[in-house]
């Protein structure tokens, strides 16, 4: 309870707050999320509340480099580069494999939170193969079974 309450807080105080965002980065919560979405003995409440946690930050991440980026001037687009945005982590070889990982445990799990990160992961990686292709198709038989 008391995990899943920090995760609350942490996502609320988190949600575009970019300044948040970095400290979290650097004060070891990407690890601490990893071992949550991954760590099967931990409640399934516990487990969909981090990965709608990981799926708000890439659709954040989502907004801030496109539709943010479209209103601004083009010697602002630096200093949105360099924001230190959690959903930037989340696009990571390490986290694909592990929203691939929690499609393949969907029945077991509420489908929604994983297939929405994947979802907004496959949105922002480019089209073609690799791992952002074999996402794609994980997506979308994970829709097509839902």
């Amino acid at each position: 309870e008391l995990r899943r309450r920090g995760l609350y807080a942490l996502g609320a105080a988190s949600r575009g707050n970019a300044g948040v965002q970095e400290a979290l980065r650097a004060h070891g919560l990407v690890p601490l999320l990893l071992s949550t979405v991954r760590d099967a003995s931990l409640t399934p409440t516990l487990r969909i509340k981090a990965w709608r946690f990981v799926a708000d930050m890439l659709e954040e991440r989502a907004y801030i480099h496109k539709d943010v980026r479209a209103s601004l001037d083009l010697e602002h687009w630096a200093a949105l580069d360099a924001l230190a945005l959690l959903g930037d982590v989340f696009l990571a070889p390490e986290w694909l494999a592990e929203v691939a990982a929690a499609l393949e445990e969907a029945p077991r799990l509420e489908p929604e939170p994983p297939l929405r990160a994947a979802r907004a992961m496959c949105a922002q990686m480019p089209p073609g193969t690799g791992p952002g292709a074999a996402l794609r198709g994980a997506v979308e038989a994970e829709a097509a079974r839902v």
